[in-house]
């Protein structure tokens, strides 16, 4: 069966990548597909994953794209505080063990 969230969600990425939509509208456009999300899960070249009490989508082509998916990432947090990012993007930059370093990065992007 073809879930059609998840595909929905590759397609908004892939706008977005490819600049026909702009980031806000790809943010949106992703948490309105979901119907709201309540955690993203990022981890460089690993996986990247939105998430909310029915839904989980991976796009995998997210892994890869580091700078792009973390503006969609900003974006996100920044328009909806309520969704919690997990994020490992390297030693000193991590949601567990190094906020600053993850604020430092998403702030900078």
């Amino acid at each position: 069966m073809v879930n059609y969230v998840n595909v929905d969600a590759q397609q908004i990425y892939h706008a977005f990548v490819n600049g026909r939509l702009t980031i806000h509208q790809a943010a949106e456009a992703l948490y309105n597909t979901l119907g709201g999300i309540t955690k993203i899960e990022y981890i460089p070249r690993q996986k990247f994953t939105a998430k909310n009490h029915l839904y989980k989508v991976s796009i995998p082509e997210a892994k890869e794209q580091i700078k792009p998916t973390l503006r969609l990432v900003k974006s996100l947090k920044d328009t909806h505080p309520e969704i919690f990012v997990e994020a490992h993007l390297g030693k000193r930059a991590s949601s567990k063990h190094h906020k600053e370093g993850l604020e430092f990065i998403l702030e900078n992007i």
